[in-house]
């Protein structure tokens, strides 16, 4: 809709990739200032309960980045394309804390501990994750070197055996013991 705005001589692909452009330190101030602002909505609250802020903080961070890691890291193993495997770090990694902090407001109030652990979560969310950002951007050029790699598993002669293609449905079985995973063509089913 804003490109339609925009005018121009341009295709829709150029103005859209120009609103980006021109949007993209607005929404960088924007995430800025909303961190801002809930620290200050919640600062007497953060700072009296320094203690349990910091049992908050340390395994969040711990729990983000392991699973932001773990997560990328079988996206390149399982030589998915970085568009890919970085949106799948960023979700898995993310906690949501922006939908929890309003909830958390509207059920019990702004003086509680649940809307703590939530404030908390936002402001080292937010960080983490722009980290996070920067870690998958300065890797985008190993995922496609790997992709293009002619000696990659990747592109071994049976790259199905890497990504299923389109003729393909990937089958993940559980059993008891242990994960199986197989792939198996539509006609089998």
């Amino acid at each position: 809709m804003l490109a339609s705005f925009a005018g121009g001589n341009e295709n829709g692909e150029d103005k859209l990739q120009r609103i980006q452009r021109a949007l993209k330190p607005v929404s960088a101030i924007s995430l800025i200032v909303l961190v801002v602002f809930i620290f200050i909505s919640q600062a007497q609250i953060i700072v009296g309960n320094f203690v349990h802020v910091f049992l908050i903080v340390v395994p969040l961070i711990l729990q983000t980045g392991i699973v932001f890691c773990l997560t990328y890291s079988i996206a390149y193993f399982l030589c998915l394309e970085h568009n890919v495997a970085g949106p799948a770090a960023f979700i898995g990694s993310s906690n949501f804390f922006e939908l929890a902090v309003a909830l958390a407001i509207t059920v019990y109030g702004p003086e509680s501990g649940s809307v703590l652990v939530c404030v908390v979560g936002v402001l080292v969310e937010v960080p983490v994750m722009l980290v996070e950002v920067a870690v998958v951007n300065g890797t985008k050029g190993i995922y496609e070197r790997r992709l293009s790699d002619e000696s990659c598993r990747c592109n071994k002669g049976n790259l199905s055996s890497a990504r299923p293609g389109e003729d393909e449905v990937c089958v993940i079985a559980v059993d008891h013991s242990s994960l199986h995973s197989s792939q198996i063509h539509p006609s089998e089913t």
